[in-house]
């Protein structure tokens, strides 16, 4: 089923991308647009949410200042029922976390990194059904090197 416009605009929706190396980020759009290939496939994009979501949590994250009160540590838990509600905890599981610039402006395009995995998850560790639609939405970077991501810059 595709995500039409009108709902596009109307909802924080979350969706996913992987980059040059692998890497995985977590974007929230707040109500702004979406890449074609998450729009195109909602069915596929609510599969990865439910995966991630009971995903344990890999390492302590990192904020986009750099602290990080438990530095050193490293914990698996069991998911938590809200995943996706905090930066941070997409961040535990091993993904970056970006979150829109402008909420609720449509064709906001500009994303801000707002939370960093002290150990990124990789694509190549993941069942191979899921990492096969993440491979449709390509940052063709390196997240980590860049802290604003352009919508354009996402295939």
């Amino acid at each position: 089923m595709e995500i039409s416009e009108l709902v596009q605009e109307g909802h924080d929706i979350q969706w996913f991308a992987i980059d040059i190396e692998g890497s995985i980020a977590s974007f929230w759009s707040g109500g702004s647009k979406l890449p074609r290939s998450i729009a195109a496939d909602y069915d596929s994009n609510e599969s990865l949410i439910d995966f991630f979501a009971r995903l344990e949590e890999l390492s302590i994250a990192l904020t986009s200042n750099g602290d990080n009160p438990n530095d050193g540590y490293s914990i698996k838990l069991a998911s938590a029922p809200n995943f996706g509600q905090s930066l941070d905890e997409i961040a535990l599981r091993g993904l970056f976390a970006y979150d829109i610039m402008e909420p609720g402006r449509f064709f906001c395009a500009d994303y801000s990194l707002e939370a960093t995995p002290k150990r990124p998850l990789n694509i190549a560790d993941l069942p191979e059904n899921i990492a096969l639609i993440l491979q449709r939405t390509t940052f063709y970077k390196r997240f980590p090197d860049f802290r604003r991501i352009n919508l354009a810059d996402i295939q």
